[in-house]
């Protein structure tokens, strides 16, 4: 089985160990899927967004990087377990109906539009 590399990069989020270890378990379920497709890499890119009342909102994007193709999925919440929850449900859905992001969005989209569009740092 070869490995899967998961990249992770994390904008106004410190990734303490702690979140480390969210992340991993949070994204469990779609590590497996993706190395029984024939993956090889898992982008996670997460974004914190502070309210003026105090509360934060936790943005993520995943991208799953296959053989063939590529999927992706975007969430946002006021925790980061469940805009990861999310994300990765997404994903897990988007994997299985075999929606691929360049055939469902790159069509349309001009380089900077989809830039912004997957939260790429």
């Amino acid at each position: 089985m070869e490995h899967l590399f998961i990249n992770t990069k994390a904008t106004n989020v410190e990734l303490t160990d702690e979140r480390m270890s969210l992340i991993r378990k949070r994204l469990a379920s779609i590590t497996r899927v993706l190395r029984q497709a024939g993956g090889s890499e898992l982008n996670v890119v997460i974004r914190g967004s502070s309210a003026r009342d105090g509360s934060v909102m936790y943005f993520v994007s995943l991208k799953a990087i296959g053989e063939h193709e590529n999927f992706m999925a975007v969430a946002a919440k006021p925790h980061l377990g469940l805009a990861l929850s999310a994300a990765a449900h997404m994903l897990r859905q988007a994997m299985s109906r075999g929606e691929s992001v360049t055939e469902r969005y790159a069509s349309h989209l001009t380089p900077s539009q989809f830039e912004a569009f997957t939260l790429t740092l």
